[in-house]
């Protein structure tokens, strides 16, 4: 097998890096594309879930069966 020149393998590195960032700039678009087309689907299905589930059309924060507790201070001995 012959050794491959200098030029050979700059061609096969930058082949490579091209491959590469292909594949993770098509990844970040295909992420993001996702994230956009499923926050206006929830937009626009939210009025008809809302009147299915009995809420009232303008509500902005629907009662949750989960409460959340909040504390104003911390316990004894937490490190600030």
């Amino acid at each position: 097998m012959a050794i491959p020149t200098l030029f050979r393998r700059l061609v096969l590195a930058q082949t490579i890096g091209a491959f590469a960032l292909l594949l993770v700039f098509s990844s970040v678009f295909y992420v993001e594309r996702n994230r956009v087309v499923a926050r206006l689907t929830a937009q626009r299905w939210a009025p008809a879930l809302r009147a299915a589930a009995g809420l009232p059309a303008g509500a902005d924060n629907p009662p949750s069966p989960f409460t959340l507790h909040v504390r104003d201070q911390r316990p004894d001995g937490a490190i600030p």
